[in-house]
């Protein structure tokens, strides 16, 4: 695709672009993000079930954590996505409601201690998983008393 279409205002932008978005006889391209957008929500429940079992079978960790961060930004973003093209909403509407989002997200997720839920998750289920001692005496003096 010729950059030149993605600077002008025309309906050839694949983005939503200028005022591909407000066009009435844009059917095609609406339809077709929505079928987008619900190929990548299979996409999160199915990486979700994973980690779910990953969770399962062997513990909690930062990196299982993060990716259930990671999969609770990306269903934000997707809905976030579908009511931009939905209600016509414009690129800076979707920059600032995901940019306020992830900064209550990041203000919330400060406020827990991730090495104490860690420690306590893992030992409230020692039966069903195998756990890794090194890795949960590594953490923070805070889990000691646990």
């Amino acid at each position: 695709m010729n950059s030149k279409y993605c600077d002008s205002y025309d309906d050839y932008c694949i983005f939503f672009r200028g005022n591909l978005n407000f066009y009435s006889k844009n059917k095609t391209i609406r339809l077709l993000t929505y079928l987008w957008i619900f190929q990548n929500i299979f996409l999160v429940c199915s990486v979700l079930l994973r980690d779910y079992q990953y969770v399962s079978a062997l513990g909690l960790t930062y990196k299982r954590i993060g990716v259930f961060v990671f999969l609770l930004l990306c269903t934000i973003g997707l809905v976030t996505v579908y009511i931009k093209v939905a209600q016509q909403k414009t690129f800076f509407y979707l920059c600032k409601i995901n940019g306020r989002i992830w900064y209550i997200l990041l203000l919330v997720f400060g406020f827990v201690n991730w090495d104490v839920l860690i420690v306590n998750y893992n030992i409230n289920n020692r039966a069903s998983i195998n756990l890794d001692l090194d890795h949960l005496t590594d953490l923070s003096d805070k889990t000691l008393p646990f």
